[in-house]
């Protein structure tokens, strides 16, 4: 999903057009009302589902009511919504009036999701959360709020370097949405602002191949257009709409993203561990389970998730370093049927019991073995785009 995605006189055919070359599906942008009906037709004629966000004050929950009920009654139906955006990142004080208008939203279109965005980790307890932990400020939101999916925001990648607690709030996040039966929703920066510096290939496939370790089942970028303000500088569109050096980066990896999708939707997160040292804040040591008997980084260490679809098994392992290769190694018993997944998608079968190559920043190598839940032999389902 694209934030900051098409608004106003920009949302033509052609753009999302562009948009959807460039590997979107979901595209959350600012429309009046009376411009949603046309903007629907647009993003339809290319592909694109819209999350339609109206244009009121931030966290003026009364206004937000009152501009989108008509809005949801008028649109419905329309095959090219999706869902509505009620507010980003609430505090904890909000949450029982969330509940009350999400519920009353619900009962006009019971068929869509109603998108609420929740803060990450490193949000001020008092001042942010209004809560004790963070922990507790999620809990009290799915607890209360009736939301389809659990979505946050965590970027992780600044002129520090990598964020201390990233995989914490994965780990938060990826838990209490399977204690609630959620799926969850995250994302990686696409424009540079404050000390978040424009991204490169290394930043955007750690964010969202490591997002997808922990099971998330949608991916979002901050932002497609640039915004004004608040020392935005350019991201995949410039504020002329001009395609930029990040168009093409974001292009790329969603390329490989929608290419190893059979890989990660609908899959279930057996574990996830990591290797290397230290760990992160808030997680495990990786352990092996067969048919796997290793996995060694030569570098500062990736994250190892064991998935499930049916009988078929995906071992994903990503590189958590966001600007250097590591070297890898993966050992496995012997006559086990191992292949690769590719870049395009493929699944390659692997001779011999190991596997030794580089990886790249950030990168994400997938190994599979057993059957799908139809049967199939491992590899992509046929049936799927």
């Amino acid at each position: 999903m694209a934030w900051h995605g098409l608004v106003g006189d920009q949302a033509t055919a052609e753009r999302f057009a562009q948009m959807a070359e460039a590997g979107f599906t979901h595209s959350l942008g600012w429309q009046r009302a009376e411009a949603v009906q046309q903007t629907a037709d647009s993003a339809r004629s290319a592909g694109v589902s819209l999350i339609v966000r109206v244009p009121v004050k931030r966290h003026d929950l009364a206004a937000t009511e009152a501009a989108l009920a008509p809005v949801v009654e008028a649109m419905k139906g329309h095959p090219a919504v999706a869902g509505y955006f009620i507010v980003d990142e609430p505090g904890a004080e909000a949450f029982d009036a969330l509940a009350e208008l999400v519920a009353r939203l619900r009962r006009i279109d019971p068929d869509k999701l109603f998108y609420i965005n929740l803060l990450p980790t490193y949000a001020s307890p008092k001042h942010q959360l209004q809560a004790q932990t963070y922990e507790q400020y999620v809990r009290l939101f799915l607890q209360k709020v009736p939301v389809q999916v659990l979505s946050f925001d965590h970027y992780p990648v600044s002129t520090k370097g990598l964020s201390k607690d990233f995989y914490l709030n994965l780990e938060i996040i990826s838990r209490l949405a399977v204690e609630h039966r959620l799926s969850f929703w995250a994302f990686a920066l696409s424009t540079p602002h404050f000390s978040f510096p424009a991204p490169t290939l290394g930043h955007l496939r750690l964010q969202q191949y490591s997002n997808l370790a922990y099971g998330a089942q949608g991916l979002q970028y901050f932002t497609y257009t640039t915004p004004r303000g608040e020392d935005f500088r350019p991201g995949p569109l410039d504020r002329e709409l001009n395609p930029t050096a990040t168009y093409e980066l974001v292009r790329q990896v969603n390329q490989e993203l929608q290419a190893r999708a059979w890989v990660f939707m609908g899959s279930q997160v057996l574990s996830v561990g990591h290797v290397g040292e230290p760990l992160p804040e808030g997680t495990r040591l990786y352990e092996p389970a067969e048919p796997v008997q290793s996995v060694r980084v030569e570098g500062k260490g990736a994250v190892v998730s064991l998935l499930a679809n049916g009988d078929r098994r995906h071992l994903v392992i990503v590189n958590r370093d966001h600007e250097s290769p590591a070297r890898l190694k993966v050992a496995w018993a012997s006559g086990t049927a191992m292949q690769e997944v590719g870049p395009q998608g493929k699944a390659t079968p692997l001779a011999g019991d190991s596997l030794e190559r580089p990886l790249e920043a950030g990168d994400a190598c997938i190994l599979v073995w057993g059957a799908g839940p139809s049967g199939r032999a491992t590899g992509p389902d046929p049936a799927r785009p």
